[in-house]
């Protein structure tokens, strides 16, 4: 499920054929696509049923290319949030760019996965991204490329917070 850039539709609840996460009423932010299989799914933001079944919610920006080096960065962080916290896998596609990403950002995704219903990955590259979606149907296999990447992920932050904290 996607929309072009100038609809709003997004902003409706996924039960409402939108594109909305959250839970107990409270939504999270908008996603940008969000890959679905047949099966009826209760959505926690509505309560209502649907017949898809939400499987990865996407939310991409090009902000590495237009100048966000710093907090521009987290201001979507909660749109794949809300499906993570709704039981779906979210990703945070940010397209390499000019600036590189925020390493909070990996460990945010990282410490959310250990808490919430499913997992939450900041993915850089579309090769990734398709061979997750290529992997939805093999549950061994997608738990194999998540656990990897979020290994990865917390490398990459615990790195920076070793060196800029020195681990405390």
């Amino acid at each position: 499920r996607v929309f072009p850039e100038s609809s709003n539709d997004d902003q409706k609840a996924f039960s409402e054929d939108g594109l909305t996460f959250g839970v107990n009423g409270i939504s999270y932010g908008s996603c940008d696509a969000c890959w679905v299989k047949d099966g009826n799914w209760k959505d926690p933001l509505t309560g209502k049923i649907t017949s898809e079944t939400p499987v990865i919610a996407l939310e991409g920006t090009d902000a590495l290319n237009r100048g966000s080096s710093g907090n521009a960065q987290y201001q979507r962080f909660h749109h794949a949030l809300g499906a993570v916290k709704a039981g779906i896998i979210g990703v945070y596609y940010l397209k390499r760019g000019v600036h590189k990403i925020q390493e909070d950002l990996f460990g945010m995704a990282y410490f959310v996965s250990k808490v919430e219903k499913c997992k939450y990955l900041i993915i850089d590259n579309l090769a990734e991204l398709k061979e997750l979606l290529l992997a939805c149907n093999q549950q061994n296999k997608l738990k194999k490329l998540i656990d990897k990447k979020l290994k990865s992920m917390f490398k990459i932050f615990n790195k920076k917070f070793q060196e800029q904290y020195g681990g405390s």
